[in-house]
């Protein structure tokens, strides 16, 4: 029998008679995270983190034994320090099965905004690209620090929350398009 992530059976959206392949919000207990928090605006960063702990947690994952936590400095060293946490839990043997970004860039009258946020989002996303693992990004890219805070547990809800919950989908739904267990690059080791 060949593998089809696209199962008539939920979880799927279905338009017209098209069935659509969707993750769903879970782990399994040998699911290994990490996230990258930036300390530069810390409140709302602290926020950020909370929200994404508090997130994984309701979804299943046991925070204290399948979460990696590290804080630097700025929005700057958030890829490096990505990077750096995906080889050394691969190198031990127990690699990522997911990664979420949190940190907060507020535009100031310089364009070192600009150059702040590309690299951090790019370098971000090489970094899922270069170990075949889904990033979420709740790197907030605001006008104001009001408008971070908003993003960060306020009126506009909780952005770590948001980045969670779509790297909790995405690790669910690349099972769903791998036909046997993800090996340490995450690529498929077998029907």
């Amino acid at each position: 029998m060949q593998h089809s992530p696209f199962q008539p059976n939920p979880p799927y959206s279905e338009h017209g008679t098209i069935p659509v392949a969707r993750g769903q919000w879970r782990a399994d207990p040998s699911d290994h995270f990490g996230v990258v928090v930036a300390r530069f605006n810390q409140r709302v960063g602290e926020r950020l983190l909370s929200g994404c702990l508090d997130t994984l947690a309701r979804c299943g994952v046991a925070v204290d034994r399948q979460v990696d936590v590290v804080e630097v400095p700025g929005a700057w060293e958030i890829p490096t320090a990505g990077r750096l946490l995906c080889a050394g839990a691969k190198r031990d043997g127990h690699p990522l099965h997911g990664l979420v970004v949190l940190g907060a860039v507020v535009q100031g009258e310089t364009p070192h905004f600009e150059v702040v946020v590309q690299e951090a989002t790019q370098g971000s996303s090489r970094v899922g690209s270069e170990f075949g693992i889904p990033v979420g990004m709740g790197l907030l890219t605001t006008h104001t620090s009001e408008q971070a805070m908003e993003r960060s547990g306020g009126k506009a809800g909780n952005k770590g929350s948001d980045a969670a919950l779509a790297m909790l989908e995405m690790v669910d739904l690349g099972r769903r398009f791998t036909p046997g267990p993800l090996s340490s690059t995450g690529s498929a080791t077998g029907p």
